[in-house]
């Protein structure tokens, strides 16, 4: 009798746990290497295997030698989850962002896009938080200047880390 009434109890625990944890497919994160907050919506859930989106807006103040500048800065990515076990997720997938403003050495952005690919990894701390981890294997970044002066750069294995909120 006591051996039954212990399962029942903790699969009570268990049911109670889970009725817990988030509601809504939608999240939001901030990121620790870039200045902004994302929003993020899981198509299939909040916490099941499958195609996610995200939209992140950032404002940024960066400075050089002699000159700082001011950006906003507008993206989003798509992207799959797979867990690996309870908590922990894979993921991978696409991003492409603009950003407007002026660079730090204080010439006006008329254009710029960057993206690449993304993999990496969110660790649900307890049933809201999660901390994401990320690296992109490629990342193309194309900015004009005024004056027409191009730049492109090509980055490897650049990444970031940020924490969620899962609703």
């Amino acid at each position: 009798a006591c051996l039954i009434a212990g399962v029942v109890a903790s699969q009570s625990a268990l049911r109670a746990e889970e009725n817990s944890g988030p509601k809504t497919p939608f999240s939001v994160q901030m990121s620790a290497t870039g200045t902004g907050i994302s929003g993020v919506y899981r198509f299939n859930g909040p916490t099941a295997d499958g195609p996610y989106a995200g939209v992140q807006v950032a404002l940024q103040s960066i400075s050089g030698v002699n000159n700082a500048g001011s950006q906003s800065r507008v993206g989003g990515w798509l992207g799959m989850r797979k867990q690996i076990e309870p908590g922990l997720y894979y993921v991978f997938g696409g991003e492409v962002y603009t950003t407007s403003g002026s660079n730090m050495d204080g010439y006006h952005i008329d254009s710029a896009v960057d993206g690449g690919a993304f993999v990496g990894i969110h660790k649900y701390l307890d049933s809201h938080w999660y901390v994401s981890l990320y690296t992109n294997p490629v990342y193309m970044s194309q900015v004009t200047l005024t004056g027409d002066s191009q730049i492109t750069k090509y980055s490897f294995f650049t990444g970031g880390v940020g924490v969620g909120y899962q609703f």
